[in-house]
């Protein structure tokens, strides 16, 4: 049995465990957990009565990361219960079974993605007195959009939002109503109704010092093909563009793609590289090229503030609206616009 097959059994078990806490954090994905961490740290008040449950993702490449980002919170004193709520019904049923109760008696809960249906089915009707939102990539700004206009709090790529889409989402919104509403964000939003801390990523920069800078650019893949956003073959003719352009040596691959869009980057010479960690640490470890070219998303706002004491460039690429897919929502391209428009404030659009 391998190391982490080890490591997700032992997790496994603990997680049968009766567990409480006065804070509680929900996360799903590595750059939520990393997002709690630093939420945490920026007041170490905050880490008091704080448990961290990772609803453990499907995906290999994420729960790799998480098991990595778990490590580390745990050598920070954090207690972290990890629960597989995606082995099926039973599975769902049992975590829902056993977390909410916690969810209900703890003062404050910490949410990583607004949109996760188990995170709504947790929250919903939960007498709740806090809520804190720590960003989940750009759709932070498609949340605050969402709560500001009253619509229903779904993705923004999805096509269809059924009845019971609506209904969860509204139980999940009077929850969210009812608490003080407060967002941990790198993102630039604004509400009157939520108070906002800005994440400077103290914690990441503590960990670590400036990185070696290689010359060349490393390109930042994203998962918009695998969403059903972008169109597979614009995408990759666009990557060959952007690596003949900038002299792109390495390919970062996003957790989500798949590895046949995977082998077919590396089939025009670049070195994919499968990160055992969310971006912005591994961009702080190092090495890192001189450029980071990036596509419309969370990396255009977290790692101008982890690179802030480096030379590093960060360079943001357009989606032009011929990639996108006959699939993709009417919505996408003015929110990838969005996202791109606030590039400009913090690195350069091409």
């Amino acid at each position: 049995m391998s190391h982490w097959a080890e490591q997700t059994r032992a997790k496994a078990r603990a997680s049968l465990r009766p567990f409480d806490g006065s804070v509680v954090a929900l996360v799903e994905s590595p750059a939520q957990l990393l997002n709690t961490i630093e939420w945490a740290t920026a007041d170490h008040g905050r880490q008091d009565g704080l448990v961290v449950v990772v609803l453990a993702p499907q995906e290999s490449t994420a729960r790799f990361q998480l098991h990595r980002l778990t490590e580390m919170a745990t050598r920070q004193g954090f207690t972290v219960h990890w629960q597989e709520a995606r082995r099926g019904r039973s599975a769902r049923a049992k975590v829902l079974t056993q977390v909410a109760p916690v969810v209900r008696r703890a003062r404050r809960v910490v949410v990583g993605d607004p949109f996760s249906r188990m995170i709504q089915s947790l929250l919903a009707g939960a007498p709740v007195a806090e809520v804190v939102l720590v960003d989940d990539g750009s759709s932070t700004m498609h949340f605050v959009e969402c709560w500001r206009e009253r619509r229903p709090i779904v993705r923004w790529h999805r096509t269809e939002v059924t009845a019971a889409d609506r209904a969860l989402g509204a139980r999940f919104r009077r929850t969210l109503s009812s608490a003080r509403l407060s967002l941990f964000t790198v993102m630039p939003v604004e509400d009157p109704r939520i108070e906002i801390e800005h994440n400077e990523y103290a914690w990441t920069h503590a960990q670590h010092l400036p990185p070696h800078i290689d010359r060349g650019a490393d390109l930042v893949g994203t998962s918009l093909v695998e969403t059903g956003v972008v169109d597979l073959d614009h995408y990759i003719a666009a990557v060959q563009r952007l690596a003949e352009q900038y002299d792109v040596v390495r390919y970062y691959a996003h957790r989500r793609e798949s590895r046949q869009k995977l082998r077919s980057i590396a089939a025009l010479g670049l070195h994919v590289v499968t990160p055992d960690l969310p971006m912005e640490l591994l961009a702080r470890i190092g090495p890192i090229g001189e450029r980071i070219i990036t596509f419309p998303s969370t990396l255009v706002h977290t790692l101008p503030r982890v690179l802030a004491d480096t030379e590093v460039e960060i360079v943001v690429i357009e989606v032009e609206p011929e990639w996108l897919s006959e699939a993709a929502s009417g919505d996408s391209e003015a929110f990838l616009s969005a996202v791109t428009a606030t590039a400009r404030t913090v690195g350069r659009t091409d």
